[in-house]
């Protein structure tokens, strides 16, 4: 397979990818609602991106971006913006345990919790959570792990519909066309393309070799 054809695999898979020197970035789609009545499988909702080395923004080892997909394009329907329209929480897995701090989360009125589940996703180590009524859209933060790259935080939950994440987007018009009111749900990705675990293996050999190469200096 070409370089070519292989991104082109990656993009159709839903996960669009750029890998220059020292950096990775991907971006994977959450196209999986916990209320598949009213959202159905297969739309593209938000996206979530990873930025690693120089592509991280300054000051973070891996910088996460969250997006809700609106529906400006009428022939995609996703969701319509409301009143208070955006991300209120976010759940994402560390397999090594690497975090040791977030950045940009206090100054948007967000916090932190582990071990949490993702409504109908499985169970997390990382929930983050607006206070109050502080909806984001979109939600940027950064993680302080040294020698982390974004392979250490594409990882399955457990339980649920296993997903490497999961967002709740609330305040969006209601789509229950009956007598309830649906303006919130969860959402994530189910399964996950082949494509994101080939990637993520190379990326996490890449990411071992670098980190034995530090310790290896450093002894």
């Amino acid at each position: 397979m070409t370089k070519n054809n292989f991104r082109n695999f990656l993009i159709a898979a839903g996960l669009i990818v750029c890998v220059p020197v020292n950096a990775a970035m991907v971006t994977i789609n959450l196209d999986r609602s916990n209320v598949g009545t009213f959202l159905p499988d297969g739309l593209i909702y938000a996206t979530v991106t990873l930025a690693d080395g120089a592509d991280a923004m300054a000051g973070h080892d891996v910088t996460f971006t969250v997006d809700v997909v609106t529906d400006t394009d009428p022939t995609t329907p996703t969701l319509t913006p409301g009143s208070n329209f955006g991300i209120q929480k976010f759940t994402f897995n560390d397999i090594n345990n690497l975090v040791t701090s977030f950045v940009g989360l206090s100054s948007i009125g967000w916090g932190t919790e582990s071990n949490r589940n993702g409504d109908g996703f499985g169970l997390f180590d990382y929930r983050l959570k607006a206070t109050g009524s502080s909806r984001v859209d979109p939600l940027v933060f950064g993680v302080l792990a040294a020698g982390a790259t974004i392979s250490d935080f594409i990882s399955l939950s457990t339980g649920g519909r296993s997903s490497p994440f999961a967002a709740h987007i609330a305040g969006f018009t209601d789509v229950d066309s009956g007598t309830g009111v649906v303006n919130s749900a969860w959402f994530g990705v189910v399964p996950i393309p082949a494509a994101v675990w080939l990637f993520v293996s190379g990326l996490g050999l890449l990411g071992f070799l670098g980190r034995r190469h530090r310790q290896a200096a450093t002894a």
